[in-house]
């Protein structure tokens, strides 16, 4: 089996000014099929940055990423786009639903943008919000629907597709203990059946649930 996410001595500096920021150092990490992986670190650890590459919203300064044995290194912003599309789930902090467009719809959005008929799509979203509890309210907008029932809608979304590799990022962040604890069980669950999740947050609370553990402090990931 190989890696799913592999990076190979990934730097990233940015230019802000004269005076440029290096926000990863020298990070290399392996993550294979069906891993369920915490990386846990402080505000300005990296963490932001680390995501954005494993995500293809960014590209490394220095260095190799390989997704799913592919090398999305130096590809174009087009290019990874359709990586992202066709490989990568989102769950973000602050959900990002559409507000006029219902739970369902916004299921259906970014399956419509991989060019998935209407009736296929629409099966494929009724079905993730099956498999998060939400189907009986997919014809509900974002502000009919609790804190913890947004982020629902928002892992419905990024498990449509069936992507290899779901990011979450401080997917608890905006809730309450007891959505937290819900949305926590849901992505154990999710693990459980076999996919790949790899979790983002600055809690160590949260990042004690996940069964493998890495800190990132100044650029740098060291396996706990």
């Amino acid at each position: 089996m190989h890696p799913l996410v592999e990076l190979l001595d990934v730097g990233k500096t940015y230019q802000k000014s004269a005076c440029p920021v290096q926000a990863l150092r020298h990070v290399s990490l392996r993550l294979f099929p069906g891993e369920m992986v915490a990386v846990v670190g402080r505000s300005g650890s990296g963490k932001s940055t680390l995501l954005h590459i494993m995500g293809c919203l960014d590209t490394p300064s220095a260095g190799r990423y390989l997704l799913d044995g592919r090398d999305v290194s130096r590809l174009s912003d087009n290019t990874l786009a359709a990586v992202r599309r066709r490989a990568i789930g989102f769950i973000f902090q602050k959900f990002y639903l559409l507000p006029e467009l219902t739970a369902l719809e916004n299921v259906e959005l970014p399956l419509s943008f991989r060019g998935i008929p209407h009736a296929k799509r629409r099966q494929l979203a009724l079905s993730s919000l099956q498999k998060v509890g939400l189907l009986d309210r997919a014809a509900h907008r974002p502000g009919e629907l609790s804190g913890g029932q947004q982020q629902r809608v928002a892992i419905a979304r990024a498990l449509a597709g069936s992507p290899p590799l779901i990011l979450a990022d401080e997917p608890t962040g905006n809730l309450d203990r007891a959505s937290g604890n819900a949305v926590m069980d849901l992505l154990h669950r999710l693990h459980a059946a076999g996919h790949t999740v790899v979790l983002i947050t600055h809690d160590d609370a949260i990042a004690e649930q996940a069964p493998r553990r890495i800190r990132i402090e100044d650029g740098r990931l060291f396996e706990r």
